[in-house]
C-alpha cells in the first residue's frame, strides 16, 4: 500500500478529478421541459407546476354543465 501513495502525486491527481468533474457538468445537455396537459384519464397521477413553482393535482368531479353561460378559461403556460 505504501507503494502505490508514494506513485501517486496527490496534488495533480486532485486537480485534474475536479477539472474532469468541471468538464462533465459544463458538457451535459440541458434538461428537456415536457408540456402535459390535464385530462380526465390522467388527472390525478400527475403533478404539474406552474409559473411560480407552486405544484398542484388535478381531482376529477362529474358535473351538469348549463347550456349557456360557459367560460372558456386558457391553460396557462
Amino acid at each position: 500500500m505504501s507503494k502505490l501513495t508514494k506513485l501517486i502525486n496527490w496534488p495533480v491527481f486532485i486537480g485534474s478529478f475536479l477539472l474532469g468533474l468541471i468538464f462533465v457538468h459544463l458538457s451535459s445537455e440541458p434538461s428537456e421541459k415536457i408540456l402535459v396537459y390535464p385530462t380526465p384519464i390522467n388527472a390525478g397521477h400527475i403533478q404539474y407546476e406552474d409559473k411560480a413553482g407552486v405544484c398542484y393535482v388535478y381531482k376529477t368531479i362529474d358535473v351538469n354543465c348549463p347550456k349557456k353561460g360557459v367560460k372558456n378559461i386558457p391553460i396557462q403556460e
